[in-house]
């Protein structure tokens, strides 16, 4: 059985480099020629497949039509992972705002009775 935390070998990650590069380049060379929205999508789908593809086909066990079959999985569950993951960063983004508003904010509020008796006094005193 594979064990996911292990770290892919040399081999590997040097042929997946250069293919992720070669899909790479032909995706940017597609995507200027694009005319609409819906053929960019298109040619991204197309690029992402691609490399998953590649990636999936490194298993000894995998075959084409395994990848063809779960094709259409793996294209949600890569959707469902974008989400997820850019809704987490997004929310921590704004909590860690948030509590550094309060920070700023909690200063502001820490002043001592000696200066509000400053302000009466600035209130009441003409020059």
């Amino acid at each position: 059985m594979h064990n996911f935390d292990q770290e892919i070998d040399e081999e590997t990650f040097e042929v997946l480099a250069t293919q992720y590069q070669e899909i790479i380049v032909q995706q940017m060379v597609d995507e200027t020629n694009a005319k609409d929205p819906d053929e960019l999508r298109k040619i991204r789908i197309a690029g992402l497949k691609a490399m998953m593809r590649a990636t999936f086909l490194t298993n000894p066990l995998a075959t084409e039509a395994d990848f063809e079959r779960l094709w259409p999985q793996m294209f949600d569950d890569a959707l469902i992972e974008y989400t997820q993951t850019t809704q987490y960063e997004v929310m921590e983004q704004i909590v860690e705002n948030v509590e550094g508003d309060d920070d700023d904010d909690e200063d502001d509020d820490e002043f001592d009775d000696d200066d509000e008796d400053e302000l009466e006094d600035d209130q009441k005193t003409p020059f």
